[in-house]
């Protein structure tokens, strides 16, 4: 037996591996999510830890609490993107739409499967589909030229 750093407790056995019991002070589980599993997570310093969720939910989980920032989707949100200092949150769950960090509001930019993203600037990023690259530009509050 053996107690680590953190408060949990190890236990050998013979040919069994190793038992963990973790510190039942520190909640360890917000949510069961057991029917909408969790498919992606990003975390951010302003909106807190992100979900995406396999029926399509976007959530965010910050002060202890659990809230639904976008529940329109029809598809899993595999990826979550962004960058510490690009004002958005670039999501996919049947269109690929960006959440303004600071507003909340959802742009959707196009109906297609996100596969990668790379932040250049706050003003221009690329995004991978199903369809190939494209090159989006901001122009505006919240318009986007692609």
């Amino acid at each position: 037996m053996y107690e680590d750093h953190e408060g949990n407790i190890l236990l050998s056995t013979f040919d069994k591996g190793i038992l963990v019991i973790p510190d039942v002070k520190i909640p360890g589980v917000i949510h069961s999510f057991r029917d909408d599993p969790i498919t992606s997570l990003y975390c951010d310093k302003e909106m807190g830890l992100l979900l995406g969720s396999s029926k399509g939910q976007l959530m965010a989980y910050k002060n202890n609490l659990l809230s639904t920032l976008n529940n329109k989707g029809k598809r899993p949100i595999e990826h979550l993107f962004s960058s510490p200092d690009f004002p958005f949150i670039l999501f996919d769950d049947g269109y690929i739409r960006l959440i303004d960090k600071r507003s909340k509001t959802i742009t959707e930019l196009i109906e297609a499967s996100l596969k990668d993203a790379v932040i250049v600037s706050n003003d221009l990023f690329y995004i991978g589909t199903n369809r190939g690259i494209i090159k989006c530009e901001r122009s505006g509050v919240s318009n986007f030229k692609m």
